[in-house]
């Protein structure tokens, strides 16, 4: 009986050491967590009543070497919609705009209406895929031909390199917010 349970000891302390002294690397495991990263711009209007003034709204945008353009019109009642962002020269990265056109929720910084711009863009990692904001943003803002908007910004993004769970699998950009106030 005694023998038993000592060769049982030495065989699994036989296979436990083999196992803790593999020389091979285990394989790399990405998470699949979403960034929520990259740059918004938000809209609004500095009249007194808050809410946008009725008319078309011509937006560019100089981004990572492209130029963007997006029209948004704005009814009397305030009610407005946007086009989608068509690029009129392509970014030297792989940027992307997404526009909208509404009260923002409740996670966001202002509770009126606003135009928003979401820049992001995508690069790949040797194991997945990383989101980056753009370092710089030259906006320009017309109402029916009249500028009432130009500011530039530079985004200071905090960078999580182990985002997904190494290096290898991309890093995340913080998402960073600015606002906007459109003149009357």
């Amino acid at each position: 009986m005694m023998r038993r349970s000592l060769r049982t000891l030495a065989l699994g302390v036989t296979v436990l050491t083999a196992a803790s002294c593999s020389t091979e690397e285990p394989g790399l495991r990405c998470t699949e967590l979403g960034c929520a990263g990259g740059f918004d711009l938000w809209m609004t209007s500095t009249n007194g009543s808050n809410v946008f003034d009725e008319g078309r709204y011509d937006i560019w945008a100089d981004v990572s070497g492209g130029e963007a353009f997006v029209r948004c019109n704005v009814d009397a009642a305030g009610n407005g919609s946007c086009d989608p962002v068509e690029w009129e020269t392509r970014p030297d990265e792989d940027i992307t705009i997404r526009v909208t056109f509404g009260v923002p929720n409740a996670q966001n910084v202002i509770d009126t209406p606003a135009i928003q711009l979401h820049f992001e863009g995508l690069e790949e990692a040797p194991s997945g895929s990383s989101l980056f904001g753009p370092a710089m943003i030259e906006m320009e803002i017309d109402r029916d031909t009249r500028k009432v908007g130009q500011k530039t910004f530079t985004p200071e993004y905090e960078r999580d390199d182990e985002f997904n769970g190494h290096v290898d699998c991309g890093y995340c950009d913080s998402l960073e917010r600015e606002l906007l106030r459109l003149d009357p």
